[in-house]
């Protein structure tokens, strides 16, 4: 899965519409956050956000403690 990172994922599947809800209703998360809530290993959920990220739908940045934070995108608020 590594190897492959986000080109290994369905950006459109179940598990990538769990992660926006979540990011949704929670605000931003980091992907290990979001692997704890979602019960799904850190490097999955970090490989599905590196592919909503391509894609528009997540926003990625460095947090205070070097970890990625995953935020919801521009192309999926509302206007």
């Amino acid at each position: 899965m590594r190897r492959k990172g986000a080109k290994a994922v369905d950006p459109t599947g179940i598990t990538a519409q769990e992660i926006l809800r979540e990011l949704r209703l929670h605000g931003d998360r980091t992907a290990r956050r979001l692997s704890r809530d979602l019960k799904l290993e850190t490097e999955l959920v970090d490989a599905y956000l590196r592919a909503l990220s391509l894609g528009g739908e997540v926003e990625l940045r460095p947090g205070n403690r070097g970890h990625m934070v995953a935020s919801f995108g521009q192309s999926s608020r509302v206007a």
